[in-house]
């Protein structure tokens, strides 16, 4: 563990069968989609604990030699020491510096505990240790398993960055699971950050801020409704601003552009199913068709305006109409709106931005990137009012 993004190994075999070496490693290079064909690591460290450290492909190897070395991304181990007592909880620790978003977010804040979910969820800020520790025990809404991965998403949307803890424990109290992990450099005051610090009257309270995301996250069900391993889309969609928060100006207009679409999307309401029969919508179509087919104009202009109606969609569900309504109802602003519809077309098409600042170009990037925070704020409202309606619903039933 040279850093704390660098977790490598290096080992000399003892002896080696060279038949079974040869296969796994025609097997792994014949199905490289599937992760499980990787070749697996374990290790026992100094104090005899047994780890796992995960699937790996070596890098670097000599197979005369029988050396390896290769990269890793995490180390697992199950704690079962004795004299220790231990709730039934999930803890994160975070190796932070001065600069760290997240020790800037606790700045004046020793301590802070959050109840929500069934839970007690503690932030320790550690200076001496140089490390915040979040505490969440377990409940029914909070369990383990997921609870590791829904903690660290607000803070992956908050900050705008890959933020990653070098430690976690899944406690069961009996044992522990203990993953030390590598952790991504981390930019603070990166633009894609929804929350800033420094002014609470214009970004809002921290932790207000995390109790909603994490609900958020934590709440959410797939359609067969289950709890999702996979992060939630709104924090992948911040995932992607964080990879292009330093590239170039048109990637960054591209990926908000397609940050904007993905979210005005999931504002969307459920699709109920159409009480009038589609076959009337098809009829109205082909007839419309026959009359373009029979006008005197060109082979081209009438192809095209066959494939307009051909598009044509009657429940009219277009990001530009959803995000017109959004404006009507003044969850977004005019300029936002105006700005996601220039570079949006401009871009999408090959249209470069300048690789330079101009006051132009910046105010409608800066105009994008307040879309994306608008439109995530929204989407939190929605789910606020569906879960307080869901509340409401379950008293009055009972």
């Amino acid at each position: 563990m040279q850093s704390l993004s660098d977790l490598s190994y290096e080992f000399q075999a003892s002896s080696m069968d060279f038949t079974s070496l040869m296969d796994t490693m025609r097997y792994q290079r014949d199905n490289s989609y599937d992760a499980s064909a990787r070749m697996r690591l374990e290790g026992v460290d100094a104090d005899g604990v047994e780890w796992s450290c995960g699937y790996t492909i070596p890098n670097r190897r000599n197979i005369v030699e029988g050396r390896f070395e290769g990269e890793l991304s995490s180390l697992i181990c199950d704690d079962t020491s004795e004299g220790i007592t231990r709730t039934s909880c999930t803890e994160l620790i975070y190796s932070v510096d001065g600069h760290h978003p997240l020790a800037l977010a606790l700045n004046g804040h020793r301590g802070k505990t959050i109840e929500m979910l069934g839970s007690a969820i503690t932030f320790t800020h550690d200076r001496e240790s140089h490390c915040v520790i979040v505490t969440a025990p377990h409940s029914e809404q909070l369990p383990p398993t997921y609870t590791e991965r829904w903690l660290v998403e607000p803070f992956r949307v908050l900050f705008g960055q890959p933020v990653m803890p070098r430690l976690y424990a899944r406690n069961f109290g009996d044992r522990s699971m203990v993953c030390v992990s590598t952790v991504p450099q981390v930019k603070s005051a990166a633009w894609s950050a929804f929350w800033h610090w420094g002014d609470d009257q214009k970004w809002g309270d921290f932790f207000e801020w995390y109790s909603q995301f994490l609900s958020l996250i934590a709440l959410a069900r797939d359609d067969c409704g289950r709890p999702n391993f996979a992060p939630h889309p709104i924090t992948s969609f911040y995932d992607e601003l964080a990879q292009v928060a330093f590239a170039s100006r048109w990637v960054m207009a591209l990926t908000l552009a397609s940050a904007t679409e993905g979210l005005t999307k999931l504002l969307r309401p459920a699709k109920q199913v159409a009480s009038k029969d589609k076959k009337a919508d098809k009829e109205q179509k082909a007839a419309l068709v026959k009359v373009i087919e029979s006008a005197t104009a060109p082979d081209r202009l009438r192809g095209a305006a066959i494939k307009a109606v051909q598009n044509f969609s009657f429940e009219n569900e277009t990001t530009k109409n959803d995000l017109r309504n959004l404006r009507e109802r003044a969850a977004i602003t005019s300029s936002q709106f105006s700005a996601w519809n220039d570079i949006r077309n401009s871009v999408m098409h090959g249209t470069l931005l300048s690789p330079f600042s101009q006051e132009e170009e910046d105010k409608k990037l800066g105009d994008l990137v307040e879309l994306v925070h608008a439109l995530t704020r929204e989407l939190l409202r929605a789910n606020y009012a569906t879960y307080e309606a869901k509340a409401c619903g379950t008293a009055y039933h009972h």
